[in-house]
């Protein structure tokens, strides 16, 4: 279990099967959210311990929720596009 305020780390635990209690009141990973693999706590401190029991019992499928910030494969369609445009530059 991970607490953070960190947008990053939201990503990387979230990719890592952690459970994620994010202290802040909106979250630009609304990925983590909808996967159900964090809970958006907000800054109360009088509630963190009632998200904190609710992270604890929450029952995570990571087999479902693969690649949510997707295929890790962006370098290689990038490399794989820059040079197809050389290649067909080349060739005119």
């Amino acid at each position: 279990m991970i607490i953070t305020d960190s947008g990053g780390i939201q990503e990387e635990a979230s990719v890592m099967g952690k459970k994620i209690l994010i202290l802040r009141e909106e979250t630009e990973r609304p990925e983590v959210l909808e996967n159900k693999s964090a809970i958006l706590a907000g800054t109360d401190h009088q509630k963190l311990s009632k998200y904190f029991t609710e992270l604890e019992n929450l029952d995570l499928d990571f087999e479902n929720n693969t690649d949510i910030f997707g295929a890790g494969d962006a370098t290689n369609k990038i490399v794989n596009a820059i040079s197809n445009f050389f290649i067909s530059s080349t060739s005119q």
